[in-house]
């Protein structure tokens, strides 16, 4: 197992130690012609790597073809797809994400600015990385995440971003603990570490639409707008021109829909919605289509923005994308 899984970029360079703890571990699964290894809308533990076999992906609403030793197969088939079927017998690997621990392969002085990071420290990562949103994403992806992120330091009662300012970053907590308060200062939830936060304004273009102060002394890490754009939103918000087979959710009550979702509810929405679905968001403008796909992604769910502007309710804000 140890020199098949050389074969893939995730383990080219691992030190051997690592890699032979791997390596007993890692499980195999052979799975017959025509059959799912994930079905599109659902989602499955583990980073599978294709060893034998030729299987078809959906990325990015389009069907790609793999072999087993291509260049495309050098990378985890999945996650990154958003289905995986296979065209003949295949065998994969299958690895749990923590074995592989991307923080442990970032430089943490260049990716946070401090000397080291402690063990408490460090569990905020592993909560963040293993989180379905970042599971959206490769170990490629997550070590740029980390490496542009900057900390900060706070104290109790400092504020960390507040109600009505313009947004220029988002944040995940570090260490400590946080509390989010509206105008009124009334408690809307609690934040722990690796919970991701201020992204709301960001993709809404928006200004910050609650306070998040901390309630004992911890820190914070940024990410700038820029690069929560490229490397995570225009990755898990991708745009699709029509339903094509999707249930449509609607974020107005008026409009022919599946179900209608209140903004205020998108972020309890993904105990309610049915397992197994996929999504498209349709009525209001692109941005706020854009914010509630995100926020249905950061709970698990396969939700896409409609591109175009739904023809019962004229587009609000900002340019739309094409898909």
């Amino acid at each position: 197992m140890r020199e098949q899984l050389r074969r893939f970029t995730d383990f080219a360079a691992m030190p051997a130690p690592a890699l032979d703890a791997v390596a007993a571990r890692a499980r195999r699964l052979r799975v017959p012609a025509r059959r799912w290894l994930v079905r599109p809308g659902r989602l499955l533990s583990g980073r599978f790597y294709l060893l034998e076999g030729r299987i078809q992906l959906i990325e990015a609403g389009r069907s790609v073809i793999v072999n087993a030793g291509s260049a495309r197969a050098r990378r985890a088939v999945y996650p990154g797809a958003s289905g995986v079927e296979t065209l003949t017998t295949a065998l994969f690997v299958s690895v749990d994400p923590a074995l592989l621990d991307p923080t442990d392969r970032v430089d943490r002085r260049a990716s946070l600015g401090v000397p080291e990071v402690t063990a408490d420290e460090s569990s905020w990562q592993r909560r963040f990385l293993t989180s379905p949103l970042m599971q959206r994403l490769d170990p490629a992806a997550w070590q740029r995440i980390l490496r542009a992120m900057s900390r900060r330091q706070l104290e109790p009662g400092e504020p960390v971003v507040r109600l009505g300012e313009r947004a220029d970053c988002c944040y995940v907590l570090s260490a400590g603990a946080a509390e989010i308060r509206d105008a009124a200062e009334r408690v809307l939830a609690t934040l722990a570490p690796g919970h991701l936060f201020g992204e709301d304004a960001l993709v809404s273009g928006g200004a910050r639409n609650a306070s998040v102060v901390m309630t004992c002394a911890g820190s914070v890490v940024s990410l700038a707008a820029d690069c929560f754009q490229s490397w995570l939103l225009d990755v898990v918000v991708r745009p699709v021109a029509s339903t094509d087979g999707r249930r449509s959710i609607s974020l107005e009550a008026q409009g022919p829909a599946d179900l209608w979702l209140p903004v205020d509810e998108l972020r309890s929405a993904g105990a309610r919605l049915p397992p197994g679905q996929r999504y498209v968001i349709v009525g209001a403008g692109w941005q706020a289509r854009a914010l509630a796909a995100f926020l249905l992604a950061e709970q698990g769910i396969d939700a896409r923005p409609l591109a175009a502007p739904d023809p019962l309710m004229p587009a609000r804000c900002g340019p739309v994308p094409s898909p």
